[in-house]
């Protein structure tokens, strides 16, 4: 059941990316880190569930401060390059 629904979410994803197509590159780009880094979150948080290691934690702390740090720089690259 869980295979089948992350099945089904990326091809959730797959079409949501596909309809960027006509967006600046920039953006499509943006998109796709954004949905890279939330994946390994995900995946992050599915190995501390099963292995609730040290590593496993710092990983998840390292990968959560992520989120913020990239949209950040997406939107000062989009205000400096006068994009909205």
């Amino acid at each position: 059941a869980e295979f089948k629904a992350a099945i089904a979410d990326l091809e959730k994803t797959r079409e949501r990316l596909a309809k960027l197509s006509d967006r600046p590159p920039e953006r499509q780009a943006a998109a796709l880190a954004e949905w890279k880094l939330s994946s390994r979150i995900r995946l992050s948080l599915a190995r501390l569930a099963t292995n609730p290691s040290a590593e496993a934690e710092a990983e998840r702390r390292r990968d959560a401060n992520r989120p913020h740090r990239a949209r950040g720089g997406m939107r000062l690259r989009l205000i400096e390059g006068g994009a909205s």
